[in-house]
């Protein structure tokens, strides 16, 4: 995960810096630092950064409020006070400023090293990156290779994560062909999914792979993953946000299963074959036979017997019986229906129910066979995204 504010003040405060305002805004991510003396300089600031101010070329106390909103505004994750001849005290104006923000505020006296402080600060950045690195490795490791937990596991304990736990992956797709920058409105999201603090142990993880961002929940159930996400897209400003949840797994060894639903899932709602809403495992229905079942084999089996023949016929005859038997499934065989979603006559509907029984040499109007015939539309369906 990436580096935060409350990183650095866990860090710090062997160095005497006390969090004086602003503590629900220490799940802030950092990336830098920077001294700030006057408020004209204030418009340098950098995103994300954590600003340090000593006071020395103020002109009046009224100044150090104006370096604080203007640094926030430009998206400063914290405002830290050097204390001593130049700032005897924080005004109140800057501390009510900070609380009200949940811009966290902090003071140090003055015998501490500015500079110090700042050195922590980016050693806490780049182990942070490392770490985020190597546990990037360790999950696409633990997706690409269960069988090979041995050179994972060891990792994943060193950093801070339990093999034991229960995992489940979600991918996140922003559905949005008119985006311009794809890359930085992913990364964008990926940082806004960094910034949700974690609740009660349960650790999020987001990587960008391909398209997608790859979220790993640890020690937090589907159920739990689905609301966190969705309380992340509620607050995003990311257009068309679709997403997807595999199965919750008994350990990070089953990671690969849970990745794969969630990218089956999220294929079939890209193709359109699924509804937008539905995002996890449990909420498929039959579709749960195409995407769960291991041996393909069996689906293909169903697949030559129940649709092939009729693909097959309409290459040759260039009919449609292949549209037609999609049209009498979703009508549950109820040809009046049928007849107006197809505008055609009810006759025209009997003669295609007899001509596909007599292709596929089966009784449309038997229950196992309209779920055979469910299954091979849904599996080639699949196939052809």
């Amino acid at each position: 995960m990436a580096a935060h504010v409350s990183d650095w003040y866990i860090d710090s405060k062997q160095q005497e810096v006390i969090l004086i305002a602003g503590k629900n805004g220490l799940n802030r991510e950092i990336s830098g630092a920077h001294m700030i003396e006057k408020p004209e300089l204030a418009n340098f600031t950098n995103k994300n950064e954590i600003i340090f101010i000593t006071g020395i070329a103020l002109a009046n106390e009224d100044e150090i409020a104006q370096i604080a909103s203007g640094c926030f505004s430009l998206g400063a994750s914290a405002f830290a006070v050097n204390t001593g001849p130049y700032i005897k005290e924080i005004p109140q104006s800057v501390i009510d400023f900070c609380n009200d923000n949940n811009f966290p505020l902090f003071s140090f006296p003055w015998h501490i090293n500015v500079e110090e402080l700042i050195k922590s600060l980016y050693s806490i950045i780049a182990e942070k990156e490392k770490n985020d690195d190597e546990a990037k490795d360790v999950f696409e490791n633990a997706i690409l290779y269960p069988e090979r937990s041995g050179m994972y596991e060891y990792k994943l304990r060193r950093l801070g994560f339990s093999p034991e736990w229960k995992y489940c992956v979600a991918l996140i797709h922003i559905d949005d062909k008119t985006v311009s920058d794809y890359c930085h409105a992913l990364n964008k999201l990926r940082s806004h999914i960094s910034d949700f603090p974690d609740l009660s142990g349960k650790y999020i993880y987001p990587y960008i792979s391909a398209q997608n961002i790859v979220v790993i929940f640890a020690n937090a159930s589907v159920n739990e993953a689905e609301n966190i996400i969705r309380s992340i897209i509620s607050k995003s400003d990311a257009p068309n946000i679709i997403f997807s949840i595999g199965r919750s797994t008994k350990s990070v060894r089953c990671l690969n299963k849970s990745y794969l639903l969630a990218e089956r899932i999220l294929d079939l709602k890209l193709s359109g074959s699924l509804p937008k809403n539905i995002v996890t495992y449990d909420e498929l229905g039959i579709y749960k036979i195409i995407i769960g079942l291991e041996n393909q084999d069996i689906l293909d089996q169903i697949n030559k017997e129940y649709f092939e023949p009729l693909a097959d016929y309409d290459r040759l005859c260039g009919t449609d019986y292949t549209n037609f038997i999609k049209i009498y499934l979703e009508c549950n065989g109820h040809i009046n229906d049928i007849a107006d979603k197809m505008f055609i006559h009810k006759n025209t509907v009997h003669y295609k129910i007899r001509k596909i029984e007599e292709i596929l040499d089966c009784d449309l109007s038997l229950y196992e066979i309209k779920m055979y015939l469910m299954i091979a539309v849904m599996n080639h369906e699949l196939k052809q995204r």
